[in-house]
């Protein structure tokens, strides 16, 4: 879960903060913090601080050289520092695209940036490419899908869209009608050929389809894939609370 949000200057004005559930206390205070400790540790040791974990609390911090501005995500430590390094990365990079030539003459007033708050949401979301691309980058993993329903969420190669998503329904409502009478649900399925192995895990209303290569060792790409669905689920359940959230507002 996701607590707050500092997007701070190279000269340590906070360009932007928000908070996802409790407030920080005094977070200019806190940006100038943080921008002496990145400096502290690029003069000491050549690079930027990147992850501060406490008992209960990790902050990831992501920094943009050319425009002089870091990212600092504060979030709940058991999610794991790829959760807050991929969510924080990504939310940089679309402040970046948002504002950089606003970058150029940095004001003090934090209104000049606050239309980034209903950018969040889509900034996370685009978290979930990365992850599936990093999947692919494990031994054995080929290509790696997310769909809901009938929609194609993210694919990290070109794939026939619409045959993935019937073929998908029906193969679920096949296993869904076998585990009925064991009343229970499909939460894993391997299908196996010659040429490939293709893993089927649901994560929430989606579902992460994977393409191996079946030669490779299944128990150590498995647990890959267990950990990508568990870092794609967390992705989704923080986009849909800022949805519901924000449609309150």
């Amino acid at each position: 879960m996701l607590r707050n949000l500092l997007i701070v200057s190279s000269s340590g004005i906070v360009l932007f903060a928000k908070d996802f559930t409790s407030a920080l206390s005094q977070p200019r205070l806190l940006g100038g913090l943080i921008t002496a400790m990145l400096k502290a540790s690029v003069i000491r040791t050549g690079y930027p601080v990147s992850l501060i974990e406490f008992d209960n609390v990790a902050v990831a911090i992501q920094s943009d050289s050319k425009c002089k501005v870091s990212c600092s995500l504060f979030y709940d430590k058991e999610d794991g520092p790829a959760f807050g390094r991929l969510l924080a990365l990504e939310i940089l990079q679309a402040f970046v695209q948002q504002y950089s030539s606003q970058l150029v003459q940095i004001s003090a007033n934090l209104k000049d940036f606050s239309g980034f708050n209903h950018k969040i949401s889509d900034a996370i979301r685009s978290a979930i490419r990365p992850a599936l691309d990093a999947l692919t980058g494990v031994r054995g993993v080929q290509t790696a899908l997310l769909v809901s329903g009938d929609t194609m969420l993210c694919a990290t190669q070109d794939v026939d869209k619409v045959g993935v998503v019937a073929n998908l329904e029906a193969l679920f409502g096949i296993a869904s009608d076998i585990m009925s009478w064991q009343r229970d649900l499909p939460m894993y399925m391997s299908l196996h050929s010659q040429s490939v192995r293709i893993v089927v895990l649901p994560i929430g209303r989606a579902t992460l389809v994977v393409a191996c290569k079946p030669a490779v060792d299944a128990r150590k790409t498995d647990a890959e894939i267990n950990r990508s669905a568990l870092l794609v689920q967390k992705i989704l359940l923080m986009n849909s609370n800022l949805q519901e959230s924000w449609s309150f507002l």
